[in-house]
């Protein structure tokens, strides 16, 4: 059986080893009240039942889902800190990593990125990291 929480701890652990990430809101942070002049992202694990489970001929149940990453950076910053944000990130999940938290495996398939949209006082940057959890 796949274990959903697992993978999501794997997915922000691995989030956390990037090296001069912007500030990490976890889980969405519906708490969080962003600060107009700093970065920051936000991560999200959207596996839900959106992506129903199979059982390969050798018994191995896999699960497709996407982890979200979306980078925040003020407006007036220009678009290379966002881009460069994004960057950093997607080097972390390159194609074909294999994550493993207590015996969960998840291999990552691909990482894409949004065009920029914009809120109020910061531009937005969406990372979508396709994953199959493996177990």
């Amino acid at each position: 059986m796949i274990n959903e929480r697992a993978v999501s701890q794997a997915l922000l652990t691995q989030l956390k080893t990037v090296v001069g990430l912007p500030q990490l809101v976890v889980d969405g942070g519906t708490a969080y009240t962003p600060n107009p002049t700093v970065p920051y992202c936000k991560e999200y694990d959207l596996s839900g039942d959106t992506f129903g489970q199979t059982v390969t001929d050798g018994g191995v149940q896999r699960k497709d889902g996407i982890y979200q990453v979306d980078v925040f950076t003020p407006k007036n910053g220009g678009k290379w800190a966002g881009l460069e944000a994004c960057a950093l990130i997607q080097t972390a999940f390159p194609r074909g990593l294999v994550i493993t938290n207590d015996s969960q495996k998840i291999k990552i398939k691909d990482a894409s990125r949004s065009p920029v949209r914009y809120d109020n006082t910061h531009q937005i940057i969406t990372l979508s990291i396709g994953y199959t959890a493996l177990s």
